[in-house]
């Protein structure tokens, strides 16, 4: 037996944390790990930085196929849910959210449309809180708006027909699904292990410039689990609606990137790049070069 020096109380104090630091299982030494099951709550999502994903896309807008390069940044941040604007500083009140946001830049002709989507979903269970679309290109703007905190569903758009308005729209549940909502909750469901989930898909609303009122169809989640091996390892997942049938390609490892989006019209998204990057801190001109960097 190892005697501890100092006093007997000394003694039996070092004695006792001594035990107890022996018995803790292996994972609860050194900082806590997320929830079981918490895809959102993950370490990993913490250390300051945004996981940053660049695709080479080939999408079907206005009958078209363009090809241009489309981005996803996927960052934590607190959300106030008392005006649903991101907040710096930590306060009991805030809701922890993954915030996913999408960018698109499509050649037309002549001009582009720039295109964007900007989900925030809470990070305990991927549940939407505020969802925001927006399309600008020379003919005009257009943007929609849903927060759960106000009723209805957003429009302001300059096409005839829509303008201005706010329309009928159920809050969401945990399985109703804003379809560019649809990559990161598929990441968050334990993809690896085959199975089906029934959701409510809320049609696409991301690489067009209309802003119709939005339009629930029933679906279907088909995880296949783990296909392939060495660099061909990988987990894929087919989303079924309305008799088309979309297929998302995964990392086949925590933390699941998107590698690849093949849609039913014909549109695919192949994964060039991904890395955790604290973009914000790279916005001088002499940082243009950053991104490209190994």
């Amino acid at each position: 037996m190892v005697r501890a020096p100092g006093s007997p109380i000394r003694r039996l104090v070092l004695v006792a944390a001594s035990v107890l630091i022996a018995a803790a299982p292996p994972q609860q030494r050194g900082p806590p790990p997320g929830p079981a099951g918490s895809f959102g709550e993950e370490h990993l999502w913490d250390d300051g930085k945004a996981e940053i994903s660049q695709y080479a896309a080939e999408e079907m807008v206005e009958g078209e196929k363009r090809s241009f390069d489309a981005w996803s940044i996927v960052v934590a941040e607190l959300l106030d849910p008392s005006q649903m604007i991101k907040k710096d500083k930590f306060n009991l009140s805030y809701v922890p959210v993954l915030k996913c946001n999408w960018f698109l830049e499509i050649p037309t002709g002549v001009y582009r449309y720039h295109q964007m989507a900007s989900l925030f979903l809470r990070r305990s269970d991927m549940l939407a809180m505020k969802v925001v679309f927006s399309s600008s290109e020379w003919c005009g703007t257009s943007f929609c708006e849903w927060r759960r905190d106000r009723p209805g569903f957003l429009i302001h758009s300059y096409f005839d027909g829509e303008a201005d308005q706010t329309v009928e729209f159920e809050n969401p549940g945990e399985s109703d699904l804003f379809y560019e909502q649809v990559p990161l909750w598929t990441r968050s469901r334990r993809p690896e292990k085959a199975r089906s989930e029934k959701i409510t898909l809320i049609e696409k609303r991301l690489a067009s410039s209309r802003c119709p009122p939005p339009k629930s169809v029933d679906a279907t989640m088909v995880f296949k689990g783990k296909l392939g091996d060495g660099d061909d390892a990988r987990v894929e997942v087919d989303l079924v609606h309305g008799g088309a049938t979309d297929t998302l390609v995964l990392a086949p490892a925590l933390p699941y990137t998107l590698r690849e989006w093949r849609r039913a019209d014909g549109t695919t998204w192949k994964l060039k790049k991904s890395r955790r990057f604290d973009y914000w801190n790279f916005s001088k001109n002499a940082s243009a070069g950053e991104w490209d960097k190994p």
